[in-house]
């Protein structure tokens, strides 16, 4: 990349981190109702995201993409109920915890094993190959896991 490519990425890195610190500093703002359909916007890219990366073949960003929608849909459930911003947090056991909804154990386990896959996939020195043992049909589930999972979140909101 010449030196004006490499100038203009380091703009609009600099405009997204100073966004993203906007956002993280504005905490005691109240979220208007269309910031629901925001986060539940998010989750449906995540999860198309997730879709066409396991016709690809990259297991491991479907995982971490599976566990966005739902960290998404979790959030879209706290603004809906506070009417207030979320808090800034991938784990996914916390997110349901603030929701106050009983989740199913089944679905709280998948919700466990998919907030591991996502460290597994994003961190390395596990020890643990991020896409050890999965095959397509495996990862597909967890994509129709996730699906069924935001579709049950986002038919509770308010």
């Amino acid at each position: 990349m010449g030196v004006n490519g490499g100038g203009r990425l380091r703009r609009r890195l600099l405009a997204d981190d100073q966004a993203w610190k906007a956002y993280c500093m504005n905490d005691d703002r109240h979220a208007d109702p269309d910031v629901v359909l925001e986060w539940l916007d998010y989750a449906a890219r995540d999860l198309h995201g997730a879709r066409t990366l396991l016709v690809g073949g990259d297991f491991a960003w479907v995982l971490v993409l599976c566990q966005q929608a739902v960290e998404k849909a979790l959030k879209a459930t706290i603004v809906s109920q506070s009417g207030e911003m979320p808090p800034h947090t991938h784990k996914l056991l916390r997110l349901i915890e603030l929701t106050g909804i009983d989740v199913p154990q089944e679905m709280a386990e998948f919700i466990s094993d998919l907030d591991l896959s996502y460290i597994e996939s994003r961190y390395p020195g596990g020890g643990i190959e991020p896409t050890e043992g999965l095959d397509e049909h495996t990862v597909a589930e967890f994509v129709a896991e996730t699906e069924e999972i935001v579709r049950w979140l986002s038919s509770r909101l308010s």
